[in-house]
């Protein structure tokens, strides 16, 4: 299971809760490198499933970034489940608030799509765009532990658009 972390902050609520769960009691203890990864941390087995953690950095599609990282981990590890923590979602900062949790029962890859001339402008077609079915364990277990718990954000259940272009709402 590969987690993917980008922000500062993102890597400090993951130590915490991995110290908290007593997976790994010293972060840099957990640090490796390989020369064909990069860097990434062991946090040892959860569940069965061997863990880790890897950082990424802003863009999905720069060097280092998280499709980039996604594409070389899953690649070399054959890891079957992937997980973004704290990847942004959502466009409207109306509808969406800072810590909820989006957990996607698809991914949409908005950049594959038929670009064509109308006029004096250019329209993205996506109409023979397919998404991706996510891991039907995870989201399983992410339904379960939704329905148990009682968590101070929201928990919400879609699809995820992945890809490298920015997008902005008219509605933020």
């Amino acid at each position: 299971m590969l987690l993917f972390i980008t922000t500062p902050s993102e890597r400090k609520a993951l130590e915490q809760l991995a110290a908290e769960l007593g997976l790994v009691a010293d972060w840099q203890a957990a640090a490796r490198h390989d020369s064909l990864l990069g860097d990434y941390f062991d946090l040892g087995s959860i569940g069965g499933h061997r863990v880790l953690a890897v950082p990424t950095k802003m863009g999905a599609l720069a060097a280092g970034g998280s499709a980039r990282q996604a594409v070389l981990f899953q690649a070399l590890t054959q890891a079957r489940a992937l997980i973004a923590v704290g990847m942004a979602f959502g466009i409207s900062r109306s509808l969406q608030q800072f810590g909820e949790v989006l957990v996607s029962r698809r991914v949409f890859p908005y950049d594959v799509r038929e670009v064509r001339d109308e006029g004096p402008r250019y329209v993205s077609d996506h109409v023979k765009t397919a998404s991706l079915k996510a891991h039907g364990g995870l989201v399983t277990m992410f339904e379960r532990a939704s329905k148990r718990g009682q968590f101070p954000f929201q928990i919400s259940f879609g699809t995820l658009l992945s890809g490298g272009a920015r997008i902005s709402s008219a509605f933020s």
